[in-house]
């Protein structure tokens, strides 16, 4: 073997350009406003608080009165269910009292 053939396994040698490495986008893009005030107050309530915080398209005076305002509201959710809960199981333990 003679010459410099040996040497032209060397990357910094070879003559066709490397590949960029592909950027894998890790954050998906921000949810529309509609999107993330109908999960804060209409589906998901308190628990979509951090989709509102990740949200671009809101200042942070305002996320902070959405947050509160879902805390609220979820908690008033949770005051209304327990009170119709308790409503039938009184309901149905008269029920079965009957029988």
């Amino acid at each position: 073997m003679g010459g410099d053939q040996g040497h032209m396994d060397h990357p910094s040698q070879t003559s066709q350009p490397r590949p960029k490495p592909l950027k894998a986008c890790v954050v998906a893009p921000p949810e529309p406003r509609w999107m993330v005030l109908v999960m804060l107050f209409v589906l998901a309530g308190a628990l979509a608080v951090p989709m509102l915080w990740r949200s671009p398209h809101f200042s942070r005076p305002t996320k902070i009165v959405l947050s509160v305002l879902a805390a609220i509201q979820t908690a008033v959710v949770l005051v209304i269910l327990a009170f119709v809960v308790t409503g039938f199981v009184e309901r149905v333990s008269a029920i079965l009292t009957r029988y």
